[in-house]
């Protein structure tokens, strides 16, 4: 039962909040909201679980953040209509403005 558990629920952090390392900060991480947020990324998404899988937050950026931002952070997922938001937010607005030159994708 438990492979199949783990199967259902993935292991990385863009699939479920669940961490390869056990290093993150306390109050920061999966599912927690701060005033500033910053799309990674975003995509179609029709409830298959492979276009879930399609769109979320590489370990590396996650980590990056976990090291370098001065404030608290977390990350999310929302899906609206048939689009997935894969999104990070910071508590500290400087946080913010260095992810967005540093890392943002965008």
């Amino acid at each position: 039962m438990i492979p199949k558990l783990k199967e259902a629920i993935g292991t990385t952090p863009q699939t479920n909040g669940m961490s390869a390392s056990d290093d993150w900060r306390e109050d920061c991480g999966y599912n927690k909201y701060f005033e500033h947020e910053m799309i990674w990324q975003q995509g179609f998404y029709d409830g298959n679980d492979e276009d879930w899988r399609q769109i979320g937050i590489p370990h590396s950026v996650l980590t990056d953040i976990n090291t370098n931002a001065k404030g608290k952070y977390g990350w999310h997922f929302n899906v609206v209509r048939d689009t997935k938001y894969a999104i990070i937010t910071f508590e500290d607005k400087d946080d913010a403005l260095w992810f967005r030159l540093k890392l943002n994708k965008d």
